[in-house]
């Protein structure tokens, strides 16, 4: 129908007194305005929207307005939460105009106890000036959690945690915008660099539901940006030796777990960022005894997951070691004495690069400390 014949039939049927078209659902409890927002026309449901808004308003009042604006379906989501849902669909304009006619919808919890703002930071999207306006709107939204219960067990995760975890999205792209940031910062990046500068607190809040990382090691495992961890390190540097997780790791474990999946040189910058703001990590074991440094010098996870392929005569492709290297460099530069460390196994770093066979590591430690080719293990 086009829109001329919508609004039509809308003002007939509320001039006449009869608000039968307001109140109906469809069978998924969705109202006239819930399907408005959900349209998967993209550029003509804000049309939609704005006319179906004014006329209920130029005929029924703002209070008619504001009662609709809270009526949720059956997921418990009011039309706000719904213009969310389709990140990378969702317009600035769009839910301005809902927040307008109902400023106090940024508030409203869904049946898996998410706000708007934890949906937006969720799904995504595809202009930062959005997560702006309901942050302004509700600025204790940014400490809120969500209230699901997950496996019997509370996920009590913020915004921040959520955004953080949104780069796989289609909304994943570059965008200049209004907050002036760095052009290589794409807009899930934007995103997070607003959230944290308004309210820093957000960066030492743990993550219940993976492991209790903080923002600073969600950072290294899902974004890989030097650009975006510099960020958060600044905003919290204690987190870079804080060992939050089951393992007692801390981000320097955690960015050599995780550095098969980096350039080379993208892992220099990050290691570099990291010892930078706090040099006393390359010093903290985890509940092994491991220092970062003995991680550097492992067999990586993708090595011996290439290795158990090859028996079973699977194709597997191996990684570039290159990244190791690095931090390996990196961490005897910032910690020679860490070449010295045992972990609760007797085991040297450099026990660790020979269980490998991994020349150039073996290479670089017996350059800082030849004795300990010496030195016997537990075994």
């Amino acid at each position: 129908a086009s829109l001329d014949m919508i609004q039509y039939a809308l003002k007939v049927m509320l001039l006449e007194g009869n608000d039968e078209i307001l109140n109906m659902v469809d069978k998924k409890g969705n109202s006239i305005l819930h399907v408005a927002v959900n349209s998967f026309n993209a550029e003509m449901k804000e049309d939609i929207l704005n006319l179906i808004m004014d006329t209920i308003t130029s005929i029924k009042g703002s209070t008619k307005l504001k009662s609709l604006l809270q009526q949720t379906n059956d997921l418990g989501r009011t039309p706000l939460h719904t213009a969310l849902e389709h990140g990378y669909t969702s317009s600035r304009s769009l839910v301005k105009t809902i927040l307008k006619g109902y400023t106090d919808a940024t508030k409203i919890r869904d049946k898996v106890g998410y706000l708007p703002l934890h949906l937006a930071c969720q799904f995504g999207v595809v202009d930062v000036g959005i997560i702006v306006d309901l942050v302004s709107a509700f600025p204790g939204s940014l400490l809120e959690t969500t209230k699901v219960v997950l496996r019997g067990r509370d996920t009590e995760q913020i915004p921040l945690h959520l955004a953080l975890r949104a780069h796989d999205i289609p909304s994943h792209k570059k965008k200049k915008n209004e907050i002036q940031e760095d052009e290589d910062f794409t807009v899930m990046d934007q995103v997070v660099l607003y959230l944290i500068k308004s309210n820093p607190k957000t960066c030492t809040i743990p993550d219940p539901n993976h492991d209790h990382q903080l923002p600073l090691h969600t950072a290294i495992v899902m974004t890989k940006s030097h650009l975006l961890i510099e960020k958060i390190a600044q905003c919290y540097p204690k987190g870079i030796e804080e060992n939050t997780m089951k393992e007692e790791r801390t981000a320097l474990h955690l960015l050599v777990h995780e550095c098969e999946g980096f350039d080379p040189r993208e892992a220099e910058l990050i290691i570099r960022i990291l010892l930078k703001y706090d040099p006393h990590g390359a010093t903290v074991q985890d509940k092994d005894g491991l220092l970062p440094l003995h991680m550097a010098a492992m067999e990586p996870h993708w090595e011996k997951a290439r290795k158990h392929a090859e028996r079973m005569k699977k194709a597997h492709a191996s990684l570039d070691p290159k990244s190791r290297h690095v931090i390996l460099a990196e961490l005897l530069k910032s910690h020679p004495k860490g070449a010295h460390v045992v972990d609760y196994k007797g085991n040297l770093p450099l026990h660790h690069a020979c269980y490998a066979h991994d020349a150039d590591s073996v290479e670089m430690l017996v350059k800082v400390y030849d004795q300990g080719a010496t030195v016997a293990n537990g075994e």
